[in-house]
């Protein structure tokens, strides 16, 4: 049988497969499980429950494609509804493994310390796939309207993201981190310098040729202005996906 890179690929052993992927799966699970207990040792300020619904539409013939998503989240310990998340994007997908997008978010407080925000932002997303493997990079600018800010705080955003399909099964565990600077100071917007650090760790699984979930956890260190201590905050999400 020949793969996807054209080389012959000899028929494996159904017992053996059978072992070969039990042991990926223990392998990623131990990973995981030790990634996700080194921000524990510091304890949380808060814990928080991000659910996302995300749809997307057919991609066309030449890679153009767009989304929409609602998000929501609870914050303090989640006992309190905090704020919702509308966004949409659009861009084109290249046959390099090349992403170009740009998108408009709006955050609608629900709760007294949520501030309202509108958001624009354009990014680039380059995908290198090796196998079972991929590893993503994708650099984002954002103009944030704040409310109660004077004029745009302007945002750049880096993530490094690896992906890993485990055996013949339909789960793709991930990993990644970002980085976040504030390129200017405005307001309410933070002062200029580096703002956040996230650290991701997900599962996700098709359910159907149009449905995905991906469950995951999600650490927070945000560098916040003095005389405000720095934040750490532990999240757990739940995405689903529907696709066109």
């Amino acid at each position: 049988m020949r793969s996807a890179t054209g080389l012959e690929r000899q028929p494996a052993h159904p017992q053996a497969s059978s072992a070969s992927q039990a042991h990926r799966v223990a392998a990623w699970s131990v990973v995981c499980l030790a990634a996700l207990l080194l921000p524990v040792r510091a304890a949380a300020d808060d814990v928080q429950f991000w659910p996302t619904v995300t749809v997307y539409t057919p991609t066309t013939a030449d890679g153009w494609r767009a989304s929409a998503e609602l998000q929501s989240r609870w914050s303090d310990d989640v006992s309190t509804y905090d704020r919702t998340v509308y966004r949409v994007n659009g861009g084109r997908l290249f046959a390099n493994g090349l992403e170009v997008f740009a998108g408009y978010e709006n955050t609608q407080p629900a709760s007294r310390v949520a501030r309202g925000e509108q958001r624009l932002w354009e990014q680039v997303e380059h995908t290198l796939h090796r196998g079972r493997w991929s590893v993503a990079n994708r650099v984002r600018l954002e103009e944030r309207f704040i409310e109660d800010a004077a004029g745009a705080a302007m945002r750049l955003r880096y993530r490094f993201k690896v992906q890993h399909a485990l055996g013949q099964t339909r789960w793709i565990a991930s990993a990644g981190e970002e980085f976040w600077m504030r390129l200017n100071t405005v307001g309410s917007g933070g002062p200029r310098g580096v703002d956040q650090n996230r650290i991701t760790l997900t599962a996700a699984r098709a359910l159907s040729a149009h449905l995905s979930v991906e469950p995951g956890y999600l650490y927070i260190y945000a560098n916040l202005p003095p005389p405000v201590r720095n934040l750490r905050v532990h999240v757990l999400t739940m995405q689903v996906t529907t696709r066109f």
